[in-house]
């Protein structure tokens, strides 16, 4: 099962749609969690208080815990978040508070580093900015580096298209750009993916006069009246295109 963690606030979301389509490349059921929906709080005195006692008494039986449980049975973990003020919404920290659950998620081992209860082992962030990111540990570092320590997450990948708003930025090319890095670097099923390598040959028969077009016209033609029919939901392949003249 693949969770997916919608951190994402906005209605149309730049992040969300490639975040969806990375959890569709990597194949299986998806089971979503939709943070803005949930009544998340971050923990305060008395939540603290209670989940120490259920944790002594080994009761995860209040419905807090389903969270969790659902996280801790997740054979890999998507996350779609926004990069905010060097790092995520707080909701997404609020989520990680919930999950991270001693006894359920992770437990503590007999030299105090704490040691996975969990299934996972993939974790994919997918994260978009109308600047630029300063540096990869702000938002995702701090997601990584928590989920390996206490989920046992070994592999984290981050996908991200940055510099959407800035003045004159092709918002298109960049999102594509993004979407052809997940389909390419993401598996289907274990199986790794590649884009297809297009070769096509153009013939030109001319009967008279010559055609007047340039090779590089031609080329030029081809890419923009046929290479842009491929489905850019899947990203765009790199297209050769050679151009053969003979006349008869």
């Amino acid at each position: 099962m693949i969770l997916f963690i919608n951190a994402c606030v906005r209605k149309e979301s730049r992040t969300l749609p490639l975040a969806e389509f990375a959890a569709e490349r990597m194949g299986g059921d998806v089971e979503r969690v939709d943070l803005d929906s949930l009544p998340l709080v971050p923990f305060g005195k008395d939540m603290l208080e209670k989940r120490e006692a259920d944790i002594a008494a080994g009761d995860y039986s209040d419905a807090g815990y389903d969270l969790a449980k659902q996280f801790r049975n997740a054979d890999a973990i998507v996350i779609a978040a926004p990069y905010w003020d060097l790092s995520f919404p707080s909701a997404l920290k609020c989520y990680v508070e919930h999950v991270c659950v001693r006894g359920l998620t992770f437990e503590y081992g007999s030299d105090g580093m704490p040691v996975s209860l969990c299934r996972a082992k993939k974790l994919v962030y997918v994260s978009t900015s109308g600047g630029y990111m300063m540096s990869e540990d702000h938002g995702f570092g701090y997601v990584r580096q928590v989920f390996g320590a206490f989920f046992g997450v070994a592999e984290a990948m981050l996908f991200k298209a940055e510099g959407l708003d800035i003045f004159g930025a092709d918002v298109d090319s960049i999102s594509d750009k993004c979407r052809t890095e997940i389909n390419n670097k993401l598996t289907v099923n274990g199986e790794e993916n590649k884009m297809e390598e297009h070769e096509i040959t153009i013939r030109i028969r001319t009967s008279g006069e010559k055609c007047e077009m340039t090779d590089a016209e031609i080329r030029e033609w081809y890419l923009k009246h046929v290479g842009g029919l491929f489905n850019k939901e899947y990203g765009t392949p790199d297209i050769d295109v050679t151009v053969e003249r003979k006349e008869i």
